[in-house]
């Protein structure tokens, strides 16, 4: 090799040393921004897996939370329970609410009773008022009887004279100008008809003078206080019209037809019963009739006096 050729490589040699290093440093620094790199996503990955942690965490604590909520709905806490009712804090109060609700009931509903038992009353007026009762106070009353004879009795004008069925008694109070009367009303199923204008079947209602089955003694009136729901009878009530019906106290009025079309005009003479003991009737008005012992007996003494009549 000639001088000036070994020359040229050696400075070729020397000149590309530089570029070596150069080389070598950017060699190194790759390396550096590799390893810088590689720690960064380690750092990554160990934030990921920090947020994975921490989102884990979380909804632990949410579980946890539900799970209390949910327990707490379903049994109360300790305030909860120790807690006392509003009727424990202010009995007093409560106890007053309550009887005035009682009172208030009590009232409402003796109203709507008594207005349910009222008999609505279409020509009677003034001061009066007429209800359905159980049972009649104890009182006593006694009534003066007029002398009749038999035929004055059994023919006098306006009886209906049937025989039937006791189906139905009814007390009834009745209240004018202040003052209380008590009478009752008797329902009829009509079996046989002497005179009137009732049919075989039909149901009268007769009033009678006293009420029934009650601790009231009205003297005069021992036939028609024995009258009980089943018992068969011959029944003589009076019939009522507009003119002849009315009773009247003070300024207040009563017309019988307003609540009932018949009543007996005393309690004694113008019924005879069949009883459990025999029959009754008013042995003291009715002499012809000594020793009948039934309805037929009866029957045939008031159908002779029908016929003497016409």
């Amino acid at each position: 090799m000639r001088k000036n050729e070994y020359t040229e490589l050696i400075n070729e040699v020397k000149a590309s040393e530089p570029l070596k290093q150069k080389i070598k440093e950017k060699m190194l620094q790759q390396d550096n921004m590799l390893q810088k790199v590689r720690m960064l996503e380690q750092e990554k990955a160990l934030e990921q897996e920090k947020a994975l942690e921490q989102e884990k965490v979380l909804e632990q604590v949410k579980a946890l939370e539900q799970e209390k909520v949910l327990h707490l709905e379903k049994s109360p806490n300790k305030e909860e329970k120790t807690r006392k009712p509003f009727w424990f804090k202010q009995p007093m109060q409560i106890m007053f609410a309550a009887m005035a609700l009682f009172l208030i009931a009590s009232l409402t509903g003796k109203m709507i009773l008594e207005n349910r038992n009222l008999i609505p009353l279409e020509n009677s007026h003034g001061n009066i008022k007429i209800k359905y009762i159980n049972n009649a106070p104890d009182f006593k009353v006694s009534y003066d009887l007029v002398y009749f004879t038999e035929q004055e009795l059994i023919q006098r004008e306006g009886l209906e004279i049937v025989k039937g069925t006791i189906t139905e008694i009814k007390n009834i109070e009745v209240i004018m100008e202040g003052n209380k009367e008590y009478y009752a009303l008797a329902s009829i199923l009509v079996e046989k008809v002497y005179q009137g204008q009732s049919q075989v079947g039909d149901v009268i209602v007769m009033k009678l003078p006293c009420p029934i089955d009650t601790g009231v003694w009205v003297e005069d009136t021992g036939i028609a206080s024995a009258m009980r729901v089943g018992m068969k009878g011959i029944f003589m009530p009076f019939t009522y019209d507009e003119e002849n019906s009315f009773y009247r106290r003070g300024d207040t009025t009563l017309y019988w037809k307003d609540i009932v079309d018949y009543g007996l005009l005393d309690g004694e003479r113008y019924a005879f019963l069949e009883t459990p003991t025999g029959i009754q009737y008013a042995e003291f008005a009715y002499p012809s009739l000594e020793g009948a012992t039934s309805l037929e007996e009866i029957e045939s003494f008031i159908v002779k006096m029908l016929e003497n009549k016409n």
